[in-house]
């Protein structure tokens, strides 16, 4: 079953998409539409341009939605740059040096961020409307919850720790994105 936050490009959603970039879009015009924008999110690129921000790759329409988010967005004062890409595609990048659960992703410690950025996320993608399944896998991460300890351990055929989170940990190198091919030569 596709991923409710997966777009037409089909690119596994990183990460990020799902445990950062509800983080940053506090007064950022957004919707189901502008979502399904979003081809994929990424913490670095191949290029080492930026270090502590998080790339937000779309595809460019000229829909009234996409472009309130695109206003919005530019107006972040985290907002460092926005570049053209090939294929109608841009790429947004956001300062996220002061993201505090940032080091607890990137070491996949979700069960313990603090109770705000929880609450933040879950609201942001109940907004949305999507589907109850996706929100309640997200809130059982949160809080290790025994049964879906239980369901990874006979999917995997494995005995998790207690101590062990529920969902996994970030891969950097999928988390990057590859700046020198998608770039525009303008």
């Amino acid at each position: 079953m596709a991923s409710v936050i997966e777009n037409e490009v089909k690119e596994k959603p990183n990460l990020s998409k799902k445990y950062i970039l509800p983080l940053l879009l506090e007064g950022v015009y957004f919707n189901k539409n502008v979502l399904f924008s979003i081809i994929n999110t990424y913490l670095k690129d191949n290029l080492n341009l930026y270090q502590d921000c998080i790339y937000i790759r779309c595809k460019f329409t000229n829909d009234i939605d996409y472009m309130k988010f695109d206003d919005s967005i530019i107006n972040l004062p985290n907002f460092k740059k926005a570049y053209n890409l090939l294929n109608n595609e841009v790429v947004y990048i956001i300062d996220i040096s002061n993201i505090k659960e940032l080091n607890l992703f990137l070491e996949g410690r979700y069960s313990e961020y603090n109770i705000t950025s929880k609450n933040k996320i879950i609201d942001f993608f109940k907004k949305l409307n999507l589907s109850k399944y996706f929100l309640n896998q997200i809130e059982r991460v949160f809080r290790k919850d025994p049964s879906l300890k239980k369901e990874i351990e006979y999917r995997l055929h494995v005995s998790l720790d207690s101590s062990q989170e529920l969902e996994q940990k970030c891969d950097i190198n999928g988390e990057t994105i590859n700046l020198k091919d998608l770039m525009s030569n303008e």
